[in-house]
């Protein structure tokens, strides 16, 4: 019993006084928290470096954080800081319409959904599974009962996709018409841009970009990963 609580001692004290992930002596700069794991840090702090950086005037790096912090927190609360921002510096790819605001609200309450929908599914198959024991007729109204369930369960899974957004990192970044330095230039634009990001292939991010497809390396793209 000794052996177990020395154990446990030791192993409290090493954790405790280990340090947090990603703080460092003398705070963290919005320069270093670009480079790091977005699931690394708390909404508050997301918030905190979009201030910071918007105080700097740096705003790709605060557009940066408040996207992170809306697509973690499923926050619309924050989509009209993020449309005024962008609508200063007259930067594209932050128009909102109800059908993003309702995929927002479907992530939020994801988790319910699928507890609902599992909840039917285990019900009408429990009363499946005693009649064909007892040997009685299935009413067709639990064989669509349990069709609809099962369709349901398909589109939770499928409308439930990661949609991959990016910023622009950099000025003077050029978006090509196919991933090679040697094809045809689409456009060059600054930084602060959202954009949708569709594949990868290599050193190059395929996008869409005022609704043609377009290719920007990757290096020039902060990912807004959930």
């Amino acid at each position: 019993m000794q052996i177990f609580y020395r154990f446990f001692l030791i192993f409290f004290l090493f954790f405790s006084c280990t340090p947090a992930n990603g703080q460092e002596k003398g705070g963290i700069s919005p320069e270093t928290r670009v480079k790091l794991s977005p699931t690394s840090a708390q909404p508050t702090e997301l918030l905190r470096l979009a201030y910071l950086s918007e105080q700097k005037e740096n705003y790709a790096q605060a557009l940066y954080y408040l996207n992170l912090y809306a697509l973690n927190t499923n926050d619309t609360e924050a989509i009209p800081t993020i449309e005024q921002l962008a609508a200063r510096y007259r930067l594209q790819g932050y128009e909102h319409n109800d059908f993003e605001w309702l995929l927002m609200k479907y992530k939020q309450y994801f988790p319910y959904l699928l507890l609902g929908v599992l909840l039917v599914w285990g019900v009408v198959l429990v009363y499946w599974g005693v009649a064909w024991i007892r040997r009685v007729t299935v009413l067709t109204r639990y064989k669509i009962i349990w069709a609809i369930t099962l369709w349901g369960w398909c589109l939770v899974f499928n409308f439930y996709e990661q949609h991959e957004l990016g910023i622009i990192a950099k000025d003077d970044v050029y978006l090509m018409d196919a991933p090679s330095a040697g094809s045809r230039l689409v456009k060059v634009v600054g930084k602060g841009h959202r954009i949708s990001i569709l594949d990868e292939e290599n050193i190059w991010c395929k996008i869409r970009w005022q609704g043609k497809i377009a290719y920007i390396r990757r290096n020039c793209v902060w990912k807004l990963v959930m």
